[in-house]
């Protein structure tokens, strides 16, 4: 097929096991498919169970399976299980397949399966990782037999089998005897693919398993080109060196639709953006805990900000504006009855007044990520000037993501952070337990504190947590929603419409978690 990037070199010295020379068809020179897919970004680690962003897990689904998955609908599907029942509210159990086996040859039995669960609930060994708060309530896990798994939870938790599609699992023999690390060097999995070659943060090649248990792909070689510049990415595209882009901003779409072999695909993302305004005293700096038991300024904040003229000026209408981080009636925990805040600077001046500032007193430092947001640096700029519009000065400081991954990780995020977060579960309690409870690794609110209405978000996801009865569930996060906007605890912005930019040659269809998955693909 002309047009799809056959052999390019894409980073480094280009030694992938090609010549280097262009199939003409899509090929690698010897007859197999080869597709270049350029992201922003390369995968933080090949540990598939040490890192909580969307990024590293679009290389690593390719190498691993979980248990569950989701098919191109967010609809949860069987994988590594062939079905499961659930026959009282703390206990699972699993059917496993019986034709799977790793990529060096070890077998996926319920001995795997039980480890893997032991490892991501804390109970293996002493690691801190990033999503341990997704497995809290596993209890004793037993193999029952060789391809039979029962988890017995320790409370009930509705979000049990929704967060077993977040999670790949790793060989026991292979980490037992070499650690984890090992991973990072060889990430031996169950899924389509493995790694022929990687230079860290630049070119990944990877190559279809002839003895993956779904059968072989279509794609045979992947070959992913890490290019953290927009326009980068977007040439190399129209020239036919990549075949699939992320990300491409309103005033690119004219490039790619005008371009011979290229189109554009868009798909409602499940990303809802906003804005966190730090909550936390006496932890980081003046900057850090500005909006602390300051209600009116953080109102102030809300009005100050345009949102309808971000999305339509600034993302080119490729989003919708939302007023909490369940954005619509797909969401289990969307609020209806929320009325947005709207713009109203002049209601912005009048809170900052209350609050006991001047025009001038305040200065705050904004957190964004470059290259990871749709026009994420753009929309924080249009932030920066709005509130300076109201007398608070904003600094902006913009980093390369995986410093920023870092960063929140760490829980050092100063005054505000402009971030987005995927909710592919369409239940907002994930959210809620990943970001907003003040004891989770990425909350701003105040932890341990004694705010009344703090409190009372708290122990409404709690219940919530505990709550299998989905009628009672939406009632629940609906009032924290309710919670959240009243107390003005982040500047809810919009949900993105993903943009992306695809050869005509390539057969590929773009999922709203953001994953870009070629095991499905093929060349036309």
């Amino acid at each position: 097929m002309a047009g799809l990037a056959g052999c390019s070199g894409g980073g480094g010295d280009g030694d992938t096991g090609g010549d280097g020379s262009d199939g003409g068809d899509g090929s690698d020179g010897s007859g197999g498919t080869r597709v270049a897919i350029a992201p922003s970004t390369g995968p933080t680690t090949l540990d598939p169970q040490n890192h909580n962003e969307t990024t590293t897990t679009t290389y690593l689904v390719h190498f691993y399976n979980g248990l569950v998955t989701r098919d191109i609908e967010m609809q949860l599907v069987p994988d590594l299980a062939t079905d499961w029942t659930n026959p009282d509210p703390t206990t699972w159990e699993f059917s496993l397949r019986e034709d799977v086996q790793f990529s060096n040859g070890e077998e996926f039995t319920a001995e795997t399966a039980k480890y893997n669960l032991e490892r991501v609930s804390g109970q293996l060994n002493d690691e801190t990782l990033p999503i341990r708060d997704l497995y809290t309530t596993i209890g004793e896990v037993e193999a029952l037999d060789t391809h039979t798994l029962r988890v017995n939870l320790t409370e009930p938790d509705p979000l049990f089998l929704d967060n077993q599609a977040d999670l790949q699992f790793v060989p026991m023999e292979y980490t037992q005897e070499n650690g984890f690390d090992a991973l990072n060097d060889n990430p031996v999995g169950t899924g389509p693919y493995e790694l022929e070659s990687w230079q860290r943060q630049d070119q990944m090649v990877m190559t279809a398993r002839d003895d993956y248990f779904r059968g072989t792909a279509p794609i045979d070689t992947v070959e992913w080109q890490p290019r953290p510049e927009a326009v980068s990415r977007l040439n190399g595209l129209t020239s036919g060196e990549v075949d699939l882009i992320k990300g491409v901003g309103a005033q690119s779409e004219p490039q790619v639709t005008n371009a011979s072999n290229a189109e554009l695909k868009k798909v409602e993302s499940a990303r809802t953006a906003g804005l966190w305004l730090n909550m936390e005293q006496d932890v980081y700096d003046r900057d850090g805990s500005l909006f602390y038991d300051q209600p009116e300024l953080r109102k102030a904040v809300n009005y100050a900000i345009d949102t309808e003229s971000i999305v339509e000026n600034i993302l080119g209408g490729n989003g919708k504006t939302t007023q909490g981080w369940a954005p619509s009636e797909r969401y289990l925990g969307h609020n209806p009855d929320i009325e947005p805040y709207g713009h109203d600077p002049e209601r912005a001046r009048e809170l900052r007044d209350e609050a006991g500032f001047d025009e001038g007193d305040l200065s705050v430092t904004l957190l964004v990520p470059r290259e990871r947001y749709p026009s994420g640096v753009a929309a924080s700029e249009a932030i920066a000037t709005m509130l300076g519009d109201i007398g608070i000065d904003v600094e902006l400081n913009a980093i390369e993501f995986g410093q920023f991954a870092d960063q929140t990780q760490q829980q050092n995020i100063p005054g505000m952070m402009f971030a987005a977060w995927g909710n592919p579960t369409f239940n907002v309690l994930e959210t809620y337990l990943s970001i907003v409870k003040s004891d989770a690794l990425f909350s701003t609110l105040p932890a341990n504190d004694q705010q009344d209405w703090v409190q009372s978000v708290d122990e409404t996801i709690e219940t919530a947590a505990q709550t299998v009865n989905r009628e009672e569930l939406d009632s629940l996060l609906q009032e924290v929603e309710q919670m959240l906007h009243d107390n003005a605890a982040f500047v809810f912005m919009f949900q993105y419409r993903d943009v992306y930019g695809v050869n005509t040659g390539l057969d590929w269809e773009p999922r709203s978690d953001e994953v870009m998955y070629m095991y499905n693909a093929s060349t036309q």
